[in-house]
């Protein structure tokens, strides 16, 4: 059984994106194939119907936190919001388009301990990259990969020194630039952790489905962003 675990699932549904499905299936096998939790909501900027929608999920939820924004954060300053009141050594992240199956969060654990003692190095995150034809169980990712955020086990101590070596304590995930206000914090801070000595894991049988672009909307493109390329230029400080 997994350890208590606060887990940040972020969400913005308006009429013109209206999410309401994918995060109400997202919920559902959240509460049926996980235990010991403590669910944190932020709500990114909804319009009115997605709010109630939203405050009616967590009244579901005897002890959940619900974080209201009033113009939208996208992915990197959404999440900071909801890791700033995390409690737990790990939290989870989730993109609200996720389906959690049996047994995700407990293989997200025993793979941040078996890599522990493999990698004979600190895990900062373990994440699903479900793969039905990858017959490893998982695998480290180093520069230039990385390990895409869509559901993170995170050690809340490697974030904290990330942010702290940026000179940020606190701002968990590199929301300072403009091409890691969303698509791209990721990559920075898998590559952040590995700089400071924290191994980033990537899981293949840790079951967590992803619809992949419904938790923010279609048109991500309309924010300001830079490419890989440009993310490693501004993270290497040049």
């Amino acid at each position: 059984m997994n350890p208590d675990t606060d887990i940040i699932i972020s969400c913005r549904i308006t009429r013109e994106f209206p999410n309401e499905p994918e995060l109400e299936v997202c919920i559902n096998e959240l509460v049926q194939n996980t235990s010991r939790y403590r669910l944190i909501l932020v709500d990114d900027a909804s319009d009115e119907q997605g709010q109630q929608f939203i405050s009616n999920i967590a009244k579901q939820f005897r002890d959940c936190i619900l974080i209201r924004t009033h113009f939208q954060h996208w992915f990197t300053r959404a999440f900071n919001l909801g890791l700033r009141m995390a409690r737990t050594p790990y939290v989870v992240t989730l993109n609200s388009d996720t389906i959690p199956r049996a047994g995700w969060l407990e293989e997200l654990y025993a793979i941040k301990d078996e890599a522990t003692i493999k990698l004979g190095k600190r895990v900062g995150l373990v994440a699903s990259i479900m793969s039905h034809e990858e017959p490893r169980r998982w695998d480290a990712a180093i520069p230039k990969d990385y390990c895409t955020g869509h559901a993170w086990l995170l050690s809340m101590e490697a974030l904290y020194e990330i942010s702290a070596r940026r000179g940020m304590p606190g701002i968990y995930l590199d929301e300072t630039q403009p091409g890691t206000i969303h698509i791209n914090s990721d990559v920075q801070a898998c590559w952040a952790m590995n700089e400071a000595g924290w191994a980033t894991v990537k899981a293949f049988k840790s079951h967590v489905d992803h619809h992949g672009g419904k938790a923010w909307g279609h048109q991500i493109w309309r924010i300001a962003h830079l490419s890989l390329q440009d993310v490693a230029y501004h993270y290497s400080g040049r």
